[in-house]
Order: structure tokens, then sequence, then C-alpha cells
């Protein structure tokens, strides 16, 4: 299939860019707004929001460049897992590596720029396996015991902005039998497709037969009516009549929808109503409620997958029945600054009318005041810390500060912002 990229994922390339040219460079992100970064085949310019976002892994991976507590650092560091014998190449780059011969420590810091989707440290593979690939890398006289794992995602509001967890190299080898094993069945003619939430970053997407199955089994399951006739297909029917490795989707009884059979090992077809009516909330029990609610996530993903597969096959003249690429009009945006500033001066306008003047934001005015006490610090020769000018700054523009107005929204249990305990929601009504 083709490798294609998401102009969030190009957006988030040039994140990483402007990230290691700030490590490399000495610089802090908000010096750098304007400039612009490749991300793939596009460049985009460093806004506030970029720069905030990258300063806080900037600022994190600071934390262990430093050669005076012993640690030694690695900016973009790449590795092969060559070491293990795998049974096909397995390699990567690892954002940021540190490790400390004292300390028996290694650490992997990995950026995350995507707002979306939260991703969690614990029991995640892929800080593992860059964990794997940095030992490698290690000179064979380091000796180290402790791997610290960490995701640095700051505009993901629904977590932390940096979080940790820790493995022993013991626990991480183990689990490199587990990888490699893994590697191995992906080797075989019949290797399971098993769907999940990376099916969202999957070049199949849209067209995989073990997403299309839970996707359809989570959005469906309580809407189908029992009464209907069940039509089974095994897999190597459901592989030809959809044509899934052709591309090509060939005409199939209308108004069906796929759901499987408990023991999942048979696709089944049957009618679908013509109007498909989710059970009323009025009937629902809270555990059904959140059981449903916990299937939103991947429910969306799919139909974004659904979405980005129609695309794909209307742009190959495959016709999907009731749609179509439609076409957007962007604003008008001026073209030759200078030129057009001086003819709206010739028609008359003042340079208040052609000039727009905002206040800039909290984050910004914060930054950049507290690059200036640490640069005015050490131009005095004053001992100071880039954590210490950023909280002198919070200080100074305390009493100018109105704060956001507080709100409250449905979240998972997981998120690490105040819950709203019952009864306050009703006292936030009276007081608005």
């Amino acid at each position: 299939m083709p490798n294609t990229s998401s102009i969030y994922a190009q957006e988030g390339t040039a994140a990483h860019e402007l990230a290691n040219f700030c490590l490399e460079n000495g610089h802090d992100a908000i010096e750098l707004i304007g400039r612009k970064f490749k991300g793939g085949d596009e460049y985009f310019t460093v806004d506030e929001g970029m720069a905030d976002a990258v300063q806080v892994y900037v600022d994190r991976c600071r934390e262990f460049m430093k050669p005076e507590e012993g640690w030694v650092w690695y900016i973009e560091r790449k590795f092969s897992l060559d070491y293990l014998n795998p049974p096909l190449p397995m390699f990567g780059t690892a954002d940021f590596v540190a490790y400390n011969e004292f300390l028996g420590l290694l650490v992997i810091i990995d950026y995350k720029h995507g707002r979306g989707i939260l991703v969690q440290v614990e029991n995640n593979p892929q800080p593992k396996y860059y964990g794997l690939g940095a030992l490698g890398t290690l000179p064979e006289n380091v000796k180290i015991d402790l791997v610290q794992l960490e995701i640095v995602q700051p505009r993901c509001t629904r977590g932390k902005a940096v979080r940790t967890t820790y493995i022993s190299c013991d626990e991480l080898r183990d689990w490199s039998k587990e990888l490699l094993q893994a590697a191995h069945d992906t080797q075989k003619p019949d290797a399971p497709f098993v769907a999940g939430s990376h099916c969202l970053f999957c070049k199949a997407s849209g067209k995989c037969e073990a997403q299309a199955r839970r996707g359809a089994l989570s959005a469906q399951e309580e809407f189908a009516s029992d009464e209907t006739d069940v039509y089974v297909l095994s897999p190597s029917e459901y592989e030809e009549l959809f044509g899934l490795y052709s591309g090509v989707f060939n005409e199939i009884e209308p108004k069906t929808q796929l759901i499987t059979t408990p023991d999942e090992k048979t696709l089944t077809l049957r009618p679908l109503p013509d109007v498909i009516s989710p059970p009323s909330t009025r009937v629902l029990t809270p555990e059904q409620i959140g059981r449903y609610l916990d299937q939103r996530g991947f429910v969306e993903d799919w139909f974004k997958s659904l979405e980005q597969a129609a695309t794909a096959f209307i742009q190959q003249g495959i016709d999907i029945p009731n749609w179509k690429i439609g076409v957007t009009q962007g604003r008008s945006t001026f073209g030759d600054e200078d030129a057009t500033v001086a003819k709206l001066k010739e028609f008359g306008l003042s340079e208040d009318v052609i000039y727009e003047k905002k206040l800039t934001s909290v984050a910004r005015a914060r930054n950049a005041l507290a690059s200036k006490i640490y640069t005015d610090a050490k131009a005095q020769k004053q001992k100071i810390t880039k954590d210490v000018s950023q909280e002198r700054a919070k200080e100074l523009l305390a009493d100018y500060l109105v704060p956001g107005k507080t709100g409250y929204q449905l979240m998972p249990a997981s998120d690490i912002r105040p819950e709203l305990l019952p009864g306050v929601q009703a006292q936030v009504e009276f007081l608005d």
C-alpha cells in the first residue's frame, strides 16, 4: 500500500525538527517563532502554540543534559535490534536518550505533538522498543539496571504533559522475547490481524477485515433486529467479496451489516433496517452507558478511516453510493503585503485600519519575560536556573491575570483534571 502521511503527522515532524534545533543549538523555542521547519513535503511556520508545546519537551530533555552530574545524552539516537537476531530488520530512532553510569539509569524521552489522542506510557510497547534499541547502542562497559520511559505530550490536555514509567533491564529483556515472537508471527502466511486504537495509523485502515468486524460490532451490535435471517460468510469468502487486497469493493447485498459470532471465527451478514435507531438513553443502565462510551473512541476512529478510504476510492474513479468529493473555498488573503499596504494607503485608509494590533498571549509574555530575567541574571553573573526565572515571571504577571472561566464536560475517569463532585454542577449553573 502507498506510504502516505497526514498533515498532522507532517506538522509533528516539523515540531521535532524545531525541538532538535533548540537542543543542539541552545535556543528556546519562543526565539524561533516565525521560522519555518520542514515536515515531510511541507514547511510549517513556528507559531506560539508550537513553540509553547516544544519548549515543554526541550526543558524536560535539558534536565538530563548535565555532564557535571554524570549524564551522557543523544538527540535523535538511531538504533538497530540486530543484536537480538530478529527475523527481519528492526530499527528506529529514539527522540532523546540519556544515561548515567553512576546511577545505572537509562532515560528514553519520546515527544508527541498530537493533541487528539492521549498516548499512555504505561504498558506501551513503543517506548519499550526504544529502550531495547538504545541499550544496544551504549558502550559495552556501561551497566544499566533501570530504564526510565517518558512520553512528553503537552498539547493533549487529558493527561499530564510528561508521563513517566520505569522498567528494569531484566523485565525489558523478558519483554524482548515477546517482541521477537510477535515479529516471527508476522512472517507466517496466516498472520492474524488485530484491531485496536492503532488502526487509525495503519495503511490498511478503512479496508481491513478485522477493523471492519470490530467497528461494526461496536457501533451496531445493539441496533440490529434479532428476528432477521443471518447469512454466514467464511473469512476467505469475505476477502473475496470485498476485494480487500485488490483495493476494489465488489457489489454486495444492499442494506447489510457485518457482525461476528461470539467465537469471533465467523463473519456474518444480516439485513439492516432502513433506519438504524439506537436504544433510548432512558432505558439504558449506567453500566451500559459507560460501556458504549468506552467504544466511542474506536468507532470515531473507524469512521475517520472509512472517510479516508472512501476519498481514496473516489479519487481512483470508484463510486461510493451517496457520497462525493466536493469543492470547498477558503477565505481570500492578500498576496504581496508591501504592494497591498501601498494601495490601501492610496485609497485613503489609515494604518490603524490596515494593521490590527492585539495584546500578546499570557504564555508568550511569560516565556519572553522569563527569558529576559534569565539572560539579565547571567549577564550580572548571578546564579539562576530557567525554572526559577519562569517562577519569577509568573509572580510578576500574577496581578495582571484574569483566570479563565471554569466549565465542566464529560471525560474519562483517567483524565488528570479535577473531578466535579455531585451537586456542584447546580451550583456552577446558579453562579453563572
